[in-house]
């Protein structure tokens, strides 16, 4: 009877978590969230309806109320699989006879309804009482009960298998992703088998409550590994599809995906869930947080190693609101020079046998600052002696 006391207590928590939930959903809306919005709305309304069946001043009302709670736990199932379809693609659409899903929970719920006419879903069932509490406890289950057990075992099976071979095969953010995805989805799963086949002796239906705590790994994901628009769905575009560089942007300017030729390209600076203004300096994010721009192409500046560096991209809006950068340099990023680097390469260039002191004298350095000039430009054109130094200003003069 204890479990009556712990299911009144936690239940306010519990639907306070699911509201939060939903407001962060709505404040990061993305149309790959629907089953979700579906699955926690369920979740809020079993707990409503399981608590009026347990406060329920007679025994008729705590049958409705039991009743009436089924047909969201039936199709909750739905909105899970549907909901590793969609975080994993991002694409609601991608299962065109999405009704057929439904098939099942809807005969279900109707069948709970009217099961004292044909005893399909519990053949013997029992109110029980404590103090002030109802709750119908059933003593055996009809046939119907395990093809609907079945089907529901069966789609939070596959979801899972969905979001464990999409999500872990991926980059660490997807992993991460998983963890919070699974742990939301398969609790409630985990009580729900605990409470039908009796095991350890679990008496009371805990898994509503679980749902709620489910809410709250999904409001971490969403939180903090941007599970509301970072799916892995845009790196099997960008591996089969693209060789050039390409950076994948959500509409938060956060790195959702790059590819392996971006990777190369840029090396350890650019990962995902990394913001893009951490990538590159005085990026202009502003331009391309409004709705309708169109392509353009642009240089934009970064570092490695501590040299600067300039890239020409072309950044291009997606249909999801984020947007696309796609290196255009054929030989590799453009070295930036500083302006005291530009003038010395400009006077070896010009003037081929001039001296570090007559460099130093022209300008009016001290020599020693001459050799560390000459020495950092050696580096950055990856150039090995001071001659060289003359063939790479005629080749980016030619």
């Amino acid at each position: 009877m204890d479990g009556w006391w712990v299911y009144i207590w936690i239940s306010p928590m519990a639907l306070f978590l699911i509201v939060i939930t939903l407001l962060q959903i709505k404040k990061n809306m993305d149309t790959h969230l629907f089953s979700l919005n579906g699955l926690l709305y369920c979740s809020f309304f079993i707990i409503i309806f399981r608590l009026l069946e347990l406060i329920s001043l007679n025994d008729q009302m705590v049958t409705i109320f039991s009743k009436i709670t089924y047909p969201f736990i039936s199709v909750c199932p739905v909105f899970w699989f549907l909901f590793s379809i969609e975080i994993t693609t991002g694409r609601y659409s991608l299962i065109r006879h999405k009704w057929l899903l439904y098939i099942i929970p809807l005969l279900t719920s109707f069948l709970f309804l009217t099961n004292d006419l044909h005893n399909l879903i519990w053949k013997r069932y029992a109110i029980v009482s404590f103090l002030i509490f109802k709750q119908i406890r059933v003593l055996s289950y009809g046939f119907y009960f395990w093809i609907h057990v079945f089907y529901s075992y069966l789609l939070y099976f596959l979801g899972s298998i969905i979001i464990i071979t999409s999500f872990i095969l991926h980059h660490q953010i997807f992993r991460l992703q998983a963890l919070w995805v699974l742990l939301g989805g398969l609790l409630p799963l985990i009580f729900n088998v605990l409470y039908v086949f009796r095991i350890s002796g679990l008496r009371f239906d805990f898994s509503p409550l679980v749902l709620a705590l489910s809410s709250l790994f999904f409001y971490i994901g969403i939180k903090n590994t941007s599970l509301a628009f970072i799916h892995p769905f845009s790196r099997i575009l960008v591996y089969s599809e693209i060789t050039d560089p390409l950076i994948i942007v959500n509409k938060n300017n956060i790195i959702v995906d790059i590819n392996l030729s971006a990777k190369d390209y840029f090396g350890s600076i650019l990962r995902v869930g990394k913001n893009v203004q951490e990538v590159f300096e005085k990026f202009p994010f502003w331009i391309f947080q409004k709705d309708g721009f169109s392509s353009r192409i642009m240089k934009l500046e970064w570092s490695r190693n501590s040299d600067s560096l300039e890239t020409k991209v072309r950044i291009s809006p997606l249909r999801s609101n984020g947007y696309s950068i796609m290196v255009l340099e054929e030989k590799g990023p453009s070295v930036v020079f500083t302006r005291r680097e530009k003038e010395i390469l400009e006077l070896l260039g010009k003037q081929k046998n001039l001296t570090n002191k007559e460099i130093a004298r022209h300008l009016n350095v001290d020599e020693s600052t001459v050799k560390t000039h000459i020495h950092n430009l050696l580096r950055k054109t990856n150039r090995a002696k001071r001659s060289d130094l003359v063939n790479y200003f005629d080749e980016e003069e030619g």
